[in-house]
């Protein structure tokens, strides 16, 4: 009798964890956090067009050497359907003079079609010193 009882408890006690884990399986997604993963786009990504979904992040990350006073910086975009979140350098630590990467982060605001344009120059020189551009075209899907 104390054998089935154990058993029988058991049981119980393992079909009640595989609820409690098939409930949180299927929890609502936290709101403030994306479902899916940040697209990139790298330096060989020139010319693209991706399509982002309203609300959703995306990030250009470019290399660049602080050092040479050549830095990559925001040309244009259309601000009705895109916004720039923040622009970030990234850098080994490592020898003066080592280069790195400059990350900038977008966020797609509403459906439409827009145009962004980087360049990279010595901003003290003004645009005759553009020494590299990227361009994208983002169609934000509703």
């Amino acid at each position: 009798m104390l054998l089935r009882f154990l058993t029988f408890f058991m049981l119980l006690t393992a079909a009640s964890a595989c609820s409690v884990q098939s409930v949180s399986d299927y929890s609502e997604p936290n709101q403030n956090r994306e479902s899916r993963p940040m697209t990139t786009l790298l330096e060989k990504d020139n010319g693209r067009t991706i399509d982002i979904p309203a609300g959703s992040s995306f990030h250009i990350e470019l290399p660049e050497n602080a050092t040479t006073g050549y830095q990559w910086a925001v040309d244009r975009f259309d601000e009705e359907f895109v916004e720039l979140v923040s622009t970030e350098p990234h850098y080994a630590p490592g020898p003066p003079g080592s280069g790195g990467s400059v990350e900038f982060v977008f966020r797609a605001k509403k459906a439409g079609s827009a145009e962004i344009a980087l360049k990279q120059w010595r901003h003290w020189e003004g645009d005759g010193s553009v020494i590299h551009r990227f361009n994208a075209r983002i169609d934000v899907l509703p």
